[in-house]
């Protein structure tokens, strides 16, 4: 009951800042750790960025990325760093995205603002 009770806090911290951070609706370049410009609050994990949220009508909301996904590689590179994937979102557009969703696993492109 305890982990449930602190991931439910977690996330709603999360969506708290996700919000305060990118409520215009505009790219955030000085976004806190853990929150991506590309409109997604992210937790750090060994295998993957996994998804707590995603900011309505952001580009990560446009590529169907949804909360409980996993992030989990771009072409040929695995993703376990959000500075990384800022790198990689600027560097690339559009971007293509490996995520976990329900067991199985799906490509998805983002095209940052």
């Amino acid at each position: 009951m305890k982990k449930v009770v602190g991931t439910a806090i977690l996330v709603v911290l999360a969506l708290l800042l996700a919000i305060a951070v990118c409520r215009d609706g505009t790219e955030q370049k000085d976004a806190p750790p853990g929150v991506s410009g590309a409109g997604l609050v992210l937790l750090e994990e060994t295998h993957g960025l996994y998804v707590l949220a995603v900011i309505q009508d952001s580009p990560a909301d446009h590529a169907g990325i949804k909360p409980g996904d996993t992030l989990l590689r771009t072409t040929g590179e695995p993703l376990t760093q959000t500075a990384r994937l800022e790198t990689l979102i600027d560097a690339h557009r559009p971007l293509p995205l490996q995520l976990r969703r329900d067991g199985g696993e799906l490509w998805v492109q983002l095209n940052a603002r």
